[in-house]
């Protein structure tokens, strides 16, 4: 263990100084316990240190070991979201309109009831670009009805949001992967959260 990796422990443990500050602390600590600065601590040298009571109690390093394991758990986590997207983004690259289309509105239609009611219907706007808020909504929801001669109260069916798709003047092909790619990845995060959920009743 360096310089630069012991600076990283004794900031967690409380050390404040700048990096020259830090240079100074280290080459005292080196004289003091006979390290050599050039090579760094051995790990019997790190373990001695950590023994001593001077540095600290079980819960303080407890509380830096969960530190350092931090960035390791959050670059993990990254690295999985991006595979995710990677993997759902080859899946559906090849798919043609209509069933990207048909997945679409499976996914959007939560209740299973065949219909998109304005909640629904509002998942899939907001995912292709709409950020107004829910006083506009019922007003931009209300005008779609009665553009496309939808029923308000029962809501959007599966013909009637192929017609409204329709060509790819409301949504490009692209859109829709990008639709579909949203969908299946948040039914993914989901699945895993009603699974842990499962997992800490059980």
């Amino acid at each position: 263990i360096g310089s630069q990796e012991l600076q990283r422990y004794a900031k967690l443990s409380g050390f404040d100084g700048d990096d020259d500050d830090w240079a100074e602390e280290y080459e005292d600590l080196c004289a003091e316990q006979g390290w050599n600065k050039e090579q760094g601590l051995s790990r019997a040298e790190f373990s001695v240190l950590m023994n001593d009571d001077a540095m600290g109690a079980d819960e303080e390093l407890k509380a830096i070991l969960m530190e350092l394991r931090m960035p390791q758990k959050r670059t993990m986590a990254h690295m999985s979201q991006w595979a995710g997207k990677s993997r759902v983004r080859r899946e559906v690259e090849e798919m043609p309109r209509d069933e990207l289309i048909n997945e679409a509105f499976t996914s959007l239609d939560v209740l299973r009831k065949n219909l998109l009611g304005s909640r629904e219907f509002r998942r899939y706007a907001e995912l292709t670009g709409y950020d107004g808020g829910d006083e506009f909504w019922d007003e931009q929801y209300q005008e779609l009805c009665e553009d496309y001669g939808w029923t308000p109260d029962v809501g959007v069916n599966k013909e009637q949001f192929i017609d409204f798709i329709g060509d790819e003047s409301n949504s490009t092909d692209e859109e829709l992967r990008e639709l579909v790619s949203e969908l299946r990845l948040r039914q993914d995060v989901a699945a895993r959260r009603f699974r842990s959920a499962v997992l800490r009743i059980m």
